[in-house]
């Protein structure tokens, strides 16, 4: 339907009046750029007839967005997907794919200068698996250069990350119109390697040709004469999910951790602590004792901390981005008014994930 109105309005003449180029200058208010910056557009990936109003419910359903979603109909197969916060948004962008009777659901970003029926929609965003790398391979790096052969990178599931396992993962924006890619073969240490490929939420694919959007039955690749183990591809390219982050498991990845924080540490000599003396003696602008807690000033900025709170700074002189500093004052309190020094534990601490 669609293509249809297009070609119709493609064969259109206009007039002189309806030709002229007319400019508007208005500048869009700051609340309407973040309500656009909180909006996807998408569209299933299909051509057939749908039923819009279960594909609405459905997505509520499976999101739920714990600030709420508009659905809205743009066109024939085009909507608009009104968030109310970035958690949400980013949740639904980027924890796909996400599919409605066996058809991927295609998501853009918004600028909200472009017209909607003008957007070409042709990848959707995979978390992908690469099983049996190799172990000085599972980095950021390779995860990127595998990425690149299957499509747009978009970057690293940071738990994959935490130490040697056995897949490497990251989400990719993957073109719907081609065939899913079973492997990648490298050369690693002089050899030539095969790694293998799964895909988390994988939808309904074909079997024959290995693409979205038909079963393998009603492709130009499949006759009746096949027999379904001569078929190229299966299930066995669908993945099992990310790790849950049910109760039970995120005690788990915490220890995980806290174990290759604590080797980091180890590794970069900054685990040692330090033992840090703040004078509480009025006048000499160091520390300002009261009844509300104790204020200690480190690198000339003020820190109100109460006696075993932790606060957390950044490294100015720090090589690593993201490594902080943590303080937790261990002696004196806001009682101790007569003490006449504070005593603190200083200490790196990397980010958990690198």
């Amino acid at each position: 339907m669609a293509s249809e109105l297009h070609s119709a309005w493609q064969k259109l003449t206009l007039t002189e009046e309806e030709d002229t180029i007319v400019a508007c200058e208005e500048e869009p208010s700051s609340e309407l750029v973040d309500q656009v910056a909180l909006c996807l557009l998408g569209k299933l990936h299909t051509q057939h007839k749908f039923n819009v109003g279960a594909m609405k419910n459905v997505f509520k359903n499976v999101w739920k967005p714990a600030q709420g979603v508009i659905i809205k109909d743009l066109d024939w197969n085009l909507f608009i997907f009104q968030f109310f916060s970035k958690t949400d948004k980013d949740y639904v962008f980027n924890e796909g794919p996400w599919a409605f009777d066996g058809c991927i659901l295609m998501l853009n970003e918004m600028t909200g200068l472009e017209q909607p029926s003008e957007v070409v929609f042709t990848t959707a965003r995979f978390c992908v698996k690469a099983y049996d790398v190799p172990a000085l391979k599972q980095t950021y790096n390779f995860a990127k250069f595998l990425g690149a052969q299957l499509g747009a990178f978009v970057d690293c599931v940071e738990d994959g990350l935490g130490g040697i396992d056995k897949s490497l993962n990251f989400r990719v924006d993957i073109d719907v119109s081609k065939s899913l890619r079973r492997g990648i073969r490298t050369v690693v240490g002089g050899a030539s390697i095969w790694i293998r490929l799964k895909y988390v939420k994988l939808p309904d694919f074909c079997y024959a040709c290995g693409k979205l959007g038909h079963g393998y039955k009603s492709c130009e690749l499949f006759s009746e004469e096949m027999m379904e183990e001569d078929l190229q591809y299966g299930s066995w390219l669908r993945a099992s999910p990310l790790k849950s982050r049910r109760r039970n498991n995120e005690a788990d990845l915490l220890e995980e951790r806290k174990l290759m924080a604590a080797y980091r540490q180890r590794r970069d000599g900054s685990s040692v602590r330090t033992k840090l003396v703040f004078s509480s003696r009025s006048g000499d602008g160091l520390l300002d004792v009261g009844s509300s807690g104790a204020l200690m000033q480190i690198d000339g900025e003020g820190n109100p901390t109460h006696s075993g709170d932790a606060v957390k700074r950044k490294l100015a002189d720090s090589k690593r981005v993201g490594d902080t500093e943590k303080v937790r004052v261990v002696e004196g309190s806001s009682q101790g008014v007569d003490s006449q020094s504070h005593r603190a534990e200083v200490a790196v601490q990397p980010r958990l994930n690198q």
